[in-house]
């Protein structure tokens, strides 16, 4: 499977790399603190990735970039 980039598709893992060094992004271990953490979380959105997203931001103290209403009105972590 490929991801359309401009006007080449590029597979998934070289895109997902080319991502990662092009915006300096840091790719974070599920640890199990936040696996732990994702679980306590106080809300009642079910989703298990999204927990794991908003806990490893709290874990870190990150502020978190989303277009997620879910996890923006949560109050549980900081938006960008």
């Amino acid at each position: 499977m490929s991801i359309l980039c401009g006007h080449y598709a590029l597979p998934r893992m070289e895109w997902w790399r080319r991502a990662v060094r092009n915006f300096s992004l840091q790719v974070m271990d599920l640890t199990p603190e936040i696996s732990h953490s994702a679980v306590a979380l106080a809300w009642s959105h079910r989703d298990p990735a999204d927990r794991w997203i908003v806990s490893t931001a709290l874990f870190l103290g990150a502020v978190l970039c989303t277009k997620d209403k879910k996890m923006a009105r949560s109050g549980l972590v900081a938006i960008c």
